[in-house]
């Protein structure tokens, strides 16, 4: 009996101890509310997820209620590194059968250690917060939406000059405004003009446009803007804004890749998106293409490029291009941008490729760890609590008998 009640106390620290590397997570908002939602239409939202401890997690979305079906996200499984936040998308597309009214859900966002995902019994431990999400559905159309931003660029003589129109759409249906610029000289005489009308913005979302504008019938001096918005029976009219037309060679051409990225896990025979991302820093239109290389085991297996992008000045663009291996290991993806015959600084991403089949890959999630919880460690103490606990009864069986051999 004082062996059980020495070692007991033992085991339950030992328990306790996986729990020691505490890890935290925050969310902000607390709440979403999305307020006269079509049925079958759309919504989107923010929500910024937080890791406020200095080790870095892996992040897991759930969700639950009866909208659960509704939602997509921008990404269900992220890290955050220590001190540092993730934007996350909430997509909302509720059924064109709903019925209208109120629908309540929740979107559940739990933390791990990174690289370990949050599955079964980590899930009764992992840290973890609820956003609360309301959904009011209608069947009545609202068409609403404004420019919050009309911005024009300078332009060398002969090139194109640069827009950028922000449209925020505040209705409930899809919005495809139609923007008409006209262009005036500096004694207000209207030079030119052109309608641009390919916009696109779903509901509650905000996009911003290049447009690039022909120059061709401009010398070179100083120009004005207007921007003429026509949305359903709105119309409406931005100030005038002021640019310049310039000599060949006047304007600066920079540029820079920010990064290239793909999905970090995928399977053999996957199609993975390659995306490098390339921000104009000049002051001038910039071609640009992305030229690179996917190798295993220092091995070249296939050469990318992506398709040649107009990139407006202090834009940025995704250049995509596409690979699907075919055997499993760890590819490096490098390459630059080539834009208006100018190269950037290499960059490189790492893509993990396992087989496709399920049986080759089982082995290698065996020994996972789930939300921060050694179940390793559990499961050795619980042997070890079960097998102290036979042995007490079976000892005080043994007592009891003796004794009653005695009397």
């Amino acid at each position: 009996m004082n062996l059980v009640r020495f070692v007991i106390p033992i085991m339950l620290l030992l328990v306790l101890s996986s729990f020691s590397n505490a890890i935290g997570i925050g969310a902000s908002p607390s709440r979403l509310e999305f307020n006269d939602v079509m049925r079958g239409g759309y919504a989107e939202s923010m929500v910024y997820v937080s890791n406020p401890d200095t080790t870095p997690i892996t992040v897991t979305i759930s969700t639950t209620g009866n909208i659960s079906q509704w939602f997509n996200f921008s990404s269900t499984t992220f890290d955050i590194d220590g001190n540092s936040f993730y934007e996350l998308i909430v997509y909302l597309s509720p059924p064109s059968d709903v019925a209208n009214g109120n629908y309540n859900g929740s979107i559940v966002i739990c933390a791990s250690p990174k690289g370990n995902v949050s599955s079964g019994m980590g899930n009764l431990i992992s840290p973890g917060v609820a956003i609360l999400v309301t959904v009011d559905i209608t069947g009545e159309q609202n068409l609403s939406g404004r420019t919050i931003l009309f911005a024009a660029g300078d332009a060398e003589l002969g090139d194109p000059i640069p827009f950028s129109v922000s449209f925020k759409n505040d209705g409930n249906v899809i919005a495809e405004p139609i923007f008409k610029i006209s262009i005036f000289d500096n004694q207000g005489n209207l030079v030119t003009s052109e309608e641009f009308s390919n916009a696109t913005i779903k509901p509650t979302t905000t996009e911003t446009m290049q447009f690039l504008f022909n120059s061709q019938n401009l010398s070179i001096g100083q120009y004005w803007a207007e921007l003429e918005t026509t949305f359903g029976s709105q119309v409406s009219t931005s100030n005038k804004i002021t640019f310049d037309i310039v000599e060949k060679g006047a304007l600066t051409t920079k540029g820079e890749l920010i990064e290239v990225h793909s999905n970090v896990w995928a399977k053999t025979g996957e199609v993975v998106s390659i995306i490098a991302v390339f921000e104009n820093t000049g002051e001038t239109v910039a071609d640009a293409q992305f030229k690179g290389e996917v190798k295993l085991n220092d091995e070249i297996v296939q050469v990318i490029e992506s398709d040649e992008l107009e990139v407006a000045p202090g834009s940025s663009v995704n250049l995509t291009t596409y690979f699907t291996p075919s055997e499993p290991g760890q590819y490096v993806i490098e390459g630059y941008v080539l834009y208006s015959k100018k190269i950037t600084e290499k960059k490189s991403s790492i893509l993990n490729v396992n087989w496709a089949s399920t049986n080759q890959t089982a082995s290698q999630t065996t020994s996972s760890v789930s939300g921060g919880f050694d179940i390793t460690m559990f499961a050795a103490v619980f042997v070890m609590l079960a097998a102290i606990l036979v042995f007490w009864f079976v000892k005080s069986r043994k007592v009891v008998e003796v004794k009653k051999k005695r009397k």
